[in-house]
């Protein structure tokens, strides 16, 4: 009885010794000294404004031959003819080769719902041409550049050298194709919205 009595005895003496350690702490615990040192602020006249349509380009000089991309450069954000004519070629690459392939998934990104049901359905029939492979592309001309609601649409006429793996033949193909975004975008790609 007195063993028990004695660990009693223990546990109170302990959690009283626990509560003035508590109190103790919490008492110098989350105090300010006075020396903590304030974060830097810059001074009034180093902060610059935050400037409106910070991302959009000036309407540049351009060459005679890309003159009719002027129009993007007023609408589209952080636009350049430079990439955005590599990215065509790139693209058309893509599309054609998804398409003689017959991979929907990577397609469907690429264009807009409208083309990708037709482009969907020639694979569904099985008409399109999987022997066939690019060898070369070139932008032969800027056609037109408009805005229609909300979007931006560029017209561009391509020449291709695509050769039939399965003949050997060599086939020259002029394909005009219009790619879209939505004005003001900051999403980097086009699409396409009609062959």
């Amino acid at each position: 009885m007195f063993y028990g009595d004695l660990h009693l005895i223990d546990i109170l003496i302990f959690a009283g010794i626990a509560a003035f350690l508590f109190y103790r702490l919490s008492g110098v615990l989350g105090k300010k000294t006075g020396f903590e040192k304030r974060p830097a602020e810059p001074p009034i006249d180093m902060i610059e404004p935050i400037q409106k349509n910070e991302t959009k380009n000036k309407v540049v000089d351009l060459d005679p031959k890309y003159e009719k991309l002027k129009t993007a450069y007023e609408y589209v954000n952080n636009f350049d003819h430079i990439e955005f004519l590599e990215g065509a070629k790139r693209a058309f690459e893509m599309i054609v080769t998804s398409f003689n392939e017959g991979d929907k998934e990577k397609l469907k990104p690429l264009l807009t719902s409208e083309i990708f049901s037709i482009f969907a359905g020639i694979i569904d029939a099985k008409k399109n041409n999987n022997n066939l492979q690019i060898l070369s592309i070139e932008i032969l001309s800027i056609d037109n550049v408009e805005t229609l609601n909300k979007k931006i649409l560029i017209s561009l006429t391509y020449s291709s050298s695509q050769i039939d793996n399965k003949t050997d033949k060599q086939i020259t193909k002029k394909d005009t194709w219009t790619f879209e975004k939505l004005k003001n975008s900051n999403a980097p790609n086009w699409v396409l919205a009609s062959t």
